[in-house]
C-alpha cells in the first residue's frame, strides 16, 4: 500500500521562505542592529534632554552612532539608594557611554553614577583651579574631566544621614575629546549631569526639594574667584 502523500506547500511558500532565510543569515553575518550603535536621545535610559543630547554629541562619536552599557535603570539604582546610606554601597553606575565603533576595552565618552552620601560625608565643592560652579542643587561643579551635583532628597530617601544624593558623570581624555577645549568638556558634561540627576530626582519623588531646575544651569564662577 503506498504512503500518504505528503501536502504540497502553496505556491510561493517555499521561495518566500527561502528567501526570508537567506535575509535572516544576512543580517547576522553583516553585524548589523547592535554592532551599527543607536542615537544619542537613546542613551542613558531615553532620559536625556534635548540640550543634553546635543552635549553628547559634542563629546562624541563622528558618525553620531553610540554604544552604552546600562549597568543599572533608574528604577533600581533608586532604590539602591533608599536602602544604603553609605557611598561606597550606593555608588552605582547608570549608563556608561562609548562610541559604537570603539572596542569594549576602550575607555567610555562619559559615564554617569549616583550614590547615598553616607553620615559624615560632606559634598565635594570646588576648591580646585578649572572648576566651575553652579547654582542647582546644593553643590554643583564642572571641570574639563567631569561634573558633580549633590541635591537634597529627604522625602526620597526615607532614612539615612544626610539625606543627600550625590551624582557625577566622568569624561576620561580620549583622542575624540582632543580637540575640545577644557571648557567645553566641562559645559557638555555638567549639561548632561543635569539632565540624568534631575530624572532621578523625579524617580526618588523629590524634584522639588532637588532644586534642580527644567533648564540647564548656567556657570556661577571658578574656584578661583571663591
Amino acid at each position: 500500500m503506498a504512503g500518504r502523500a505528503v501536502p504540497r506547500a502553496p505556491y510561493g511558500a517555499r521561495p518566500l521562505a527561502i528567501v526570508g532565510l537567506v535575509l535572516v543569515l544576512a543580517g547576522c553575518t553583516s553585524g548589523g542592529g547592535e554592532d551599527e550603535g543607536v542615537e544619542a536621545r537613546e542613551l542613558c535610559h531615553g532620559v536625556l534632554s534635548p540640550g543634553a543630547v546635543r552635549a553628547v554629541r559634542v563629546l562624541g562619536a563622528e558618525d553620531g552612532r553610540y554604544r552604552e552599557s546600562r549597568d543599572v535603570p533608574l528604577a533600581q539604582a533608586a532604590r539602591t539608594l533608599r536602602g544604603n546610606a553609605d557611598a561606597a554601597t550606593s555608588r552605582t553606575v547608570v549608563c556608561r557611554v562609548s562610541a559604537a565603533e570603539d572596542g569594549k576595552g576602550d575607555d567610555p565618552l562619559l559615564q554617569v553614577e549616583f550614590t547615598h552620601l553616607g553620615a559624615g560625608d560632606e559634598p565635594r565643592r570646588a576648591r580646585e583651579p578649572g572648576q566651575v560652579r553652579y547654582g542647582v542643587g546644593e553643590v554643583a561643579w564642572a571641570r574639563d574631566s567631569g561634573a558633580f551635583l549633590a541635591f537634597r532628597c529627604a522625602g526620597g530617601l526615607r532614612r539615612g544621614d544626610p539625606p543627600m544624593v550625590a551624582g557625577s558623570v566622568h569624561v576620561p581624555f580620549t583622542d575624540r575629546h582632543a580637540k575640545l577645549s577644557g571648557a567645553a568638556r566641562a559645559r557638555a558634561a555638567m549639561t548632561v549631569l543635569h539632565s540624568v540627576s534631575r530624572a532621578m530626582a523625579a524617580r526618588l519623588d523629590c524634584r522639588k526639594e532637588s532644586r534642580i531646575p527644567a533648564k540647564p544651569p548656567r556657570p556661577l564662577t571658578t574656584s578661583d574667584a571663591r
